[in-house]
């Protein structure tokens, strides 16, 4: 059961640069021939690793829908020198610039990176990623000349580039197809019978699938997936705060096929700024995930071996998310027919307190206990908030 009553999703990067200058396919991996297992943290949906990078360790996110990216605290102990400003896209559709720089060496376990192309993130995006005790993001650019092979349910990550070593009996295998500004990996997926999509691969988004809505339209045509509920607000946040107040619709798909394997039931929830489908790490939930780069191959396997796993449903649960705004948080987000909305809440009624804690201004500390869920996991949630004649309204939300 996935009860999403979150501060909304963190999704860095969209999938295509505006205006990039360079290719970000540069640098080497050592030694030549290698193959490790390395150990993983999975925190609120994102893996964590242990980096080896200017004389420390630090923990950075695996994000393989993302390029290599710093925070500006990093970035000031290297002092790492800036080639030039990129003009870049969130996952929201938002512009960027931000400063490129080239890593001169990173060890990632016994593996060395080195001569990686990297962005430096603005400091207002920093205090985000400090909840999950990070300084930064290695993304597909990195591993574009790796294998990586991602076990969620042993807490391990093997990174190689020998094949043979792998134990991949059992496992389905669809083709890769890489990007070519940056590595990102795509596959195919089978919607319901006969159309076939292509589909990011995307460790930084926490859900297991994403079809979006152009994607969504022939099944939905063909009876093969179904509306379940709309709702109105916002739901991402990324680099910038752009995402646009929209309708968001709830569907779910009767079977997703990658390779042999089929996913039963998984719903979707695209926003209207996604051009393309994404497969996040919620698929490791269910399986072992091999992406081979090298040799352009996706590989799943379910635990216990299955084929056909019937995927946990998202829950409306209150029905409501929280956002953060530039100095304050608000209600972002309102299900139709759902307890918060027959309470008469509405998306950007401002926040005043949740469980008796002062959410009247923003910090860096509310930010973080938001997003791990901290006052937001519960079956009833107590909150004050704001309504249109500026009146202060308690109401205590349940799930049903």
């Amino acid at each position: 059961m996935i009860n999403r009553l979150l501060v909304i999703m963190f999704i860095l990067f969209g999938s295509n640069f505006l205006q990039a200058q360079n290719t970000l396919n540069k640098g080497k991996v050592f030694p030549m021939v290698f193959h490790d297992t390395i150990p993983i943290e999975f925190i609120n949906g994102k893996i964590v690793v242990p980096l080896e990078i200017g004389g420390k360790l630090q923990k950075f996110i695996l994000d393989t829908g993302a390029p290599c990216t710093i925070s500006e605290d990093l970035h000031q102990e290297m002092d790492a020198k800036i080639s030039h400003n990129e003009k870049l896209t969130d996952a929201v559709g938002g512009v960027v610039h931000l400063d490129r720089i080239k890593l001169k060496s990173f060890n990632l376990w016994q593996i060395t990176f080195r001569n990686i192309p990297a962005f430096v993130l603005p400091q207002e995006t920093d205090r985000i990623l400090k909840c999950w005790g990070v300084a930064g993001i290695i993304g597909s650019n990195a591993f574009r000349n790796c294998i990586l092979q991602i076990d969620l349910q042993a807490r391990k990550l093997i990174l190689s580039n020998e094949l043979k070593k792998l134990d991949l009996a059992g496992h389905s295998k669809t083709p890769l197809a890489l990007n070519r500004k940056q590595s990102n990996p795509y596959i195919e997926l089978s919607l319901g019978k006969g159309h076939r999509i292509a589909a990011l691969f995307d460790t930084g988004d926490e859900e297991v699938v994403c079809i979006s809505k152009e994607d969504s339209a022939i099944p939905l045509e063909n009876q093969v997936a179904r509306l379940i509920n709309v709702g109105e607000g916002k739901m991402i946040m990324s680099i910038t705060d752009a995402q646009q107040m929209q309708w968001f619709r709830l569907f779910s798909f009767d079977t997703i096929g990658i390779g042999n394997t089929q996913l039963l039931n998984a719903n979707s929830i695209p926003g209207q700024e996604q051009t393309e489908s994404r497969i996040g790490i919620g698929l490791g939930e269910y399986g072992i995930i091999t992406v081979d780069y090298l040799h352009r191959q996706f590989y799943f396997k379910g635990y216990e071996g299955k084929t056909r796993i019937e995927v946990d449903q998202f829950v409306i649960a209150q029905g409501l998310n929280i956002v953060p705004k530039e100095d304050h948080y608000s209600i972002g987000m309102i299900w139709n027919n759902s307890p918060a909305a027959r309470l008469g809440l509405k998306n950007g009624y401002k926040i005043q307190s949740i469980e008796g804690v002062d959410f009247s201004k923003r910090t860096s500390e509310l930010d973080c206990e938001l997003i791990m869920g901290e006052y937001t996991s519960k079956d009833v949630i107590n909150l004050e908030y704001v309504d249109e004649q500026g009146m202060v309204v308690a109401v205590s939300i349940g799930m049903k």
